[in-house]
């Protein structure tokens, strides 16, 4: 995560990918007030971005612009915000670009994210996102890019802060505890469960929408197994893969080619 604290109109430094390579993507937010700590224990059982990415939102009560330079135009993007505030606001925070857009109840909210797929840049490599609200206040606590592979046929406009995470998808998923690759993917993708207990681990693909397209059960062994997942029945697209244990939830984004 690149911990890019926003101040108004002060472009970022340039984000790095998940592997720690430097990208020449950079962000710029036109308007900023104030940040809000929602405390140091706030955010558990989030599966989409680390607790600590919830604790601190940049807020503020107007309309605002979250201006991305340094993309690639010949490619897309798939976005995810997140955003939450401890307390009852009777806010909604609303992320739109061109004519998509998502919302998310911040109230107390710890797994509700925006997403916008298959954004692409303009001429220019620049994105600009509208950060508008329902109620009094907008919140925004960090976002995630994923880059997909490949050129864009044709161009379109309409497509069907302090932590960020730049991710290549074009690349292995890695953590400590486990392994997913390849992503993007194609007939199958392996899940190696590394560093967590034994027992049994339910792997699960679902698409934007939150349908269920794949589920199985996977035995860790004390030292440590893999599974290969067959997807060649699932259609090429955006897909959240999660891995769910006794102790254990977490989410990842992938790519069917």
């Amino acid at each position: 995560w690149n911990n890019w604290k926003p101040f108004a109109n002060v472009n970022s430094a340039n984000f790095k990918y998940e592997d720690g390579t430097q990208s020449l993507i950079n962000a710029n937010l036109s308007i900023h007030d104030r940040f809000s700590d929602n405390g140091a224990a706030y955010g558990a059982g989030s599966i989409y971005c680390p607790p600590q990415v919830l604790r601190f939102n940049s807020i503020h009560t107007i309309p605002r612009n979250l201006t991305l330079r340094g993309l690639n135009p010949a490619k897309k993007y798939h976005f995810e915000f997140y955003g939450a505030r401890a307390f009852t606001s009777n806010s909604k925070s609303i992320f739109r670009v061109g004519n998509i857009a998502d919302t998310i109840n911040t109230d107390f909210n710890v797994n509700d994210v925006a997403r916008l797929n298959n954004v692409t840049p303009d001429n220019t490599g620049k994105i600009v996102f509208t950060l508008s609200f329902i109620g009094s206040f907008h919140y925004v606590a960090g976002f995630k890019i994923t880059e997909s592979p490949g050129s864009v046929a044709g161009r379109s406009n309409e497509s069907n802060s302090e932590d960020h995470l730049m991710e290549s998808t074009a690349m292995v998923i890695e953590s400590n505890e486990a392994l997913v690759y390849p992503n993007p993917f194609n007939d199958q993708i392996n899940v190696n469960i590394r560093e967590l207990p034994t027992g049994l681990y339910l792997i699960q693909i679902t698409d934007p929408a939150g349908k269920v397209v794949l589920q199985e059960q996977q035995k860790k062994l004390p030292s440590g197994s893999t599974s290969v997942v067959q997807t060649g029945f699932i259609k090429p697209g955006i897909y959240y893969l999660q891995l769910v244990g006794p102790t254990y939830k977490k989410s990842y984004t992938i790519i069917k080619m």
